[in-house]
């Protein structure tokens, strides 16, 4: 399954070295994940300019995956078994 990760780097909630570890673990898995990490961001990403970086970066993963899946013999409309 395709994993995005997105992060700020300021985050005072979930420190970012969750994301780091997990990042970690699934490259070794062999399963490297999309991610996207924001400096001067914390649990919520606020400026604009990043706002705009991440939503059309979930766009085009979702556009990739999603087109993927739907074209993977054995799956129905929507990418569903």
């Amino acid at each position: 399954t395709p994993v995005l990760l997105i992060h700020g780097l300021d985050d005072r909630r979930v420190d970012a070295e969750h994301s780091f570890r997990l990042q970690k673990l699934l490259t070794m898995a062999g399963r490297p994940p999309s991610v996207l990490y924001f400096e001067h961001e914390g649990h919520g990403i606020g400026f604009e300019d990043n706002r705009l970086k991440m939503w059309r970066s979930v766009a085009a993963f979702l556009a990739e995956h999603l087109q993927t899946a739907a074209a993977e013999p054995g799956t129905t409309e929507g990418g569903t078994r």
